[in-house]
């Protein structure tokens, strides 16, 4: 599939094995349980609005693809590469994102609530009024991090270094582990 317009359409419990799936443009598309193999390429993409729930997407390459109102509540992001893209409004919900890499990205009221961020990379990343709220926040990697405004409440942080954190930083939450860092 490379430079499709498959607005809207519905894939749901589709098997979508060795697809590629290039400069298309998926608004709005429902893809949720889809079957889809750790090869396939998203890369530059248009995924606004587009709902991939309840789908094993480990290791998926989504660069230069559009995350914007994005939905990707209970799937599997294990090992799944964000870096240098910016997100929008996306959800995480329930999601796994063990070893997911954020680096270099700017994610902005983007909802990680009750999701695995294990091993997560967010090094040189901006974190904008992200919801964190009771999520899993261990040995993730935020060296050189920018935070404003996060709901780090009710989330285990175990192993996590926030140090060094970029002095841009504001969250009221971690303002303790902050002072440590100085």
């Amino acid at each position: 599939m490379i430079n499709l317009n498959l607005n809207q359409a519905d894939f749901s419990n589709a098997d979508l094995r060795g697809t590629i799936i290039v400069n298309s443009v998926l608004k709005n598309v429902k893809m949720n349980k889809v079957i889809l193999s750790e090869d396939i390429k998203l890369k530059g993409s248009d995924l606004t609005g587009a709902t991939l729930t309840n789908t094993n997407l480990k290791r998926i390459g989504f660069s230069e693809t559009t995350l914007v109102r994005t939905n990707f509540d209970n799937s599997d992001l294990d090992e799944t590469n964000f870096s240098g893209m910016n997100l929008d409004k996306v959800s995480f919900v329930e999601a796994n994102l063990n070893n997911a890499d954020f680096r270099k990205s700017k994610l902005t009221n983007v909802d990680f609530t009750d999701a695995d961020l294990t091993g997560a990379k967010f090094q040189f990343s901006t974190l904008d009024s992200v919801k964190l709220f009771q999520t899993t926040f261990s040995v993730v990697k935020l060296s050189s991090t920018v935070i404003i405004n996060a709901d780090f409440s009710r989330v285990d942080y175990f192993d996590t270094d926030f140090c060094p954190i970029s002095e841009d930083s504001e969250f009221e939450y971690l303002e303790k582990l902050i002072k440590k860092c100085k």
